[in-house]
């Protein structure tokens, strides 16, 4: 039998595969997309280890709320049905949001020349103005 360790890292690895894999793809549509802005290869890769590095950091929120579902199921029900349907359809929730919010971040590029900052927020904050401007 699996240790609860390997277990959950094992439920987990669809998610951090699918969330790493569309920021990386981003991340490299970015840099083609602003090659002639880019100073070599050498800042290239800076910039692609170090989003790889806040994409961990992110990761970790992304993730919060399947590991409670998982620390708060009982052992006897992991596994069921119920289980898989109900992860199925959280990773089916969380690959909405992650393209969702690619799609977005591709606008907001195009717009403003950066990832997602605090520009973003105030956008859904004040949304009604936004809407209304």
């Amino acid at each position: 039998m699996h240790s609860t360790v390997s277990y959950y890292l094992f439920r987990l690895k669809p998610f951090v595969y699918l969330f790493l894999f569309l920021e990386t793809l981003l991340r490299l549509i970015l840099l083609v997309h602003e090659r002639t802005n880019i100073d070599g290869a050498a800042d290239a890769i800076k910039a692609l280890v170090a989003g790889l590095a806040l994409d961990a950091g992110v990761l970790v929120y992304f993730l919060l709320p399947f590991c409670l579902y998982l620390a708060a199921l009982p052992a006897r029900w992991h596994g069921t049905r119920k289980d898989r349907i109900t992860t199925a359809i959280l990773f089916g929730l969380f690959a909405y949001v992650l393209l969702f919010t690619r799609v977005g971040e591709w606008f907001f590029w195009d717009e403003f020349a950066t990832r997602y900052n605090f520009i973003a927020v105030d956008y859904l904050v004040y949304t009604h103005e936004v809407v209304r401007n």
